[in-house]
């Protein structure tokens, strides 16, 4: 084995290291071929509301048609969806943790198409439940995001879907709150 030439101050000079050209190329392969967490669940059926709620809360939505009662039993049910997936993060059962993420935003998309909410007048629309769900629903964004920084980077998208599905259903909040003005996106300013 040769030696490693002596500088003048009498340490050891290293000699220059070899990068391996091929291992991005690789690393690029490897991430086609392995399919992330997340797309075994693109192919799986979204659920039915029923299947999102208490069979209690699933009893009071049917008999209560108006949109501010119903906007009520969603946040229920988000509440308990929420507090499955804060019980599962702490017993860190990650795939207990991806299905209650998946629960939640089909909850949120199902809250979005609410068919109530066709038929309801402005102070349905306008009404202090929705007002607490909005409020609701951006505290929890901002939980969620800690919740996602704390988890296996593997789950990291499972988080950032479900943020993003909360965040279109707080934005449709807030347009029947204060108008279009409102969700829209703010420019900062000079």
């Amino acid at each position: 084995m040769a030696r490693c030439p002596q500088s003048a101050h009498g340490a050891t000079a290293r000699p220059p290291r070899r990068r391996l050209p091929c291992l991005g190329l690789a690393l690029a392969a490897l991430s086609l071929l392995c399919p992330p967490l997340c797309a075994g669940r693109a192919g799986q059926q979204e659920p039915q509301l029923a299947d999102l709620m208490s069979a209690q809360l699933w009893a009071k939505y049917q008999s209560r048609p108006k949109y501010k009662d119903r906007i009520e039993i969603y946040h229920q049910a988000f509440d308990q969806l929420a507090g499955r997936l804060r019980t599962h993060l702490k017993k860190m059962e990650m795939d207990q943790v991806a299905e209650s993420l998946h629960k939640i935003s089909a909850l949120a998309r199902l809250a979005r198409q609410e068919p109530a909410r066709a038929s309801a007048g402005p102070k349905d629309l306008a009404s202090k439940q929705v007002r607490k769900l909005e409020i609701h629903i951006r505290r929890t964004v901002i939980t969620f995001n800690d919740y996602r920084l704390s988890v296996p980077f593997d789950f990291r998208a499972d988080f950032e879907g479900t943020m993003k599905d909360l965040e279109e259903w707080r934005n449709q909040l807030l347009i029947q709150l204060f108008g279009k003005a409102a969700a829209a996106p703010r420019q900062p300013q000079p």
